[in-house]
């Protein structure tokens, strides 16, 4: 294929955890603005469509790098359907060695580790990402100087379209605002809602918000807004916050299964002070190339 000057062709894979989807290329080697790649291709009907773009980059605090961008150009701290599929992207690329008892990747929320299981065909078909600590304080968020003065953001009365909405607010290296209904949640108009609490002024790096049905001790249902996204059909940090803020009020147990629209997620957390441990799927949708201005 013949190309005019100052264009080039970038192989990428595209890939999902639970029905978040993302466009993953190896970038160590190129030098190109990754917000605009994100802005053009990330767009549905008219791109390849996509919840973000993943970078490989080079690290010097560990293996490799990842960098998030999400379908606004911003860049995110952390995206836990993310790592996954970046996981399984390094190993079976052969950026990085198979390691089952731990590798190190570099995120903007820090450095994490990722466990990643082969299946009979020799496939990496789950990880399992210890996502770090979930942090309360209102200062780490962050949110505005009238929520300062509490030790957590719990119950905190928002209206939004004549609705009263009650928000429980925690940060997994980006920040979260999780709501529990009595209503199903697949009634709730999150794609109206969503964008709204996502840019209340009480949180001045936006926020990503989530509604949670608690179907027993072991059990959640929920439906995630992401802040830079929109509706997606799960949220792996988000996962987080809603297993850390469940758990801490006493709603669930530290070992529970979270049902969002694009499937199953295990969450594990053994109380304050200790990391969320995540666990779910990361599938290979197809392989291809983009072209881009160099």
């Amino acid at each position: 294929m013949g190309l005019s000057a100052g264009l080039a062709l970038i192989e990428f894979s595209k890939m999902h955890g639970c029905g978040n989807d993302y466009i993953v290329v190896d970038g160590r080697e190129l030098d190109l603005n990754w917000s605009n790649i994100a802005l053009k291709y990330c767009e549905r009907k008219f791109s390849v469509g996509a919840d973000g773009l993943l970078v490989v980059k080079t690290s010097d605090k560990a293996p490799v790098k990842m960098s998030m961008y999400n379908p606004d150009g911003s860049e995110a701290q952390m995206c836990g359907n993310g790592i996954r599929c970046f996981t399984k992207y390094i190993i079976q690329n052969e950026i990085v060695e198979y390691q089952q008892n731990g590798l190190l990747i570099e995120t903007l929320a820090g450095v994490l580790t990722v466990y990643p299981h082969k299946n009979s065909d020799g496939l990496i078909d789950t990880v399992k990402v210890s996502m770090g600590e979930p942090v309360f304080s209102p200062d780490k968020l962050p949110v505005s100087s009238a929520l300062l003065s509490v030790p957590k953001i719990i119950d905190h009365k928002i209206h939004v379209n004549d609705q009263e909405i009650k928000i429980s607010c925690v940060s997994m290296g980006n920040p979260h605002a999780v709501a529990f209904i009595e209503d199903d949640v697949d009634n709730f108009p999150l794609d109206t809602i969503g964008p709204i609490v996502e840019n209340l002024d009480l949180f001045p790096e936006r926020i990503n918000f989530h509604i949670v049905n608690v179907l027993d001790k072991t059990k959640i249902k929920a439906r995630s807004w992401e802040r830079g996204a929109g509706l997606t059909l799960a949220c792996g940090t988000g996962a987080c916050a809603i297993q850390a803020i469940s758990q801490d009020r006493g709603f669930t147990d530290n070992n529970i299964d979270l049902y969002m629209p694009g499937g199953k997620l295990n969450m594990k957390w053994e109380g304050i002070g200790t990391s969320v441990f995540m666990e779910g799927p990361a599938e290979l949708v197809f392989d291809s190339f983009f072209v881009v201005n160099t």
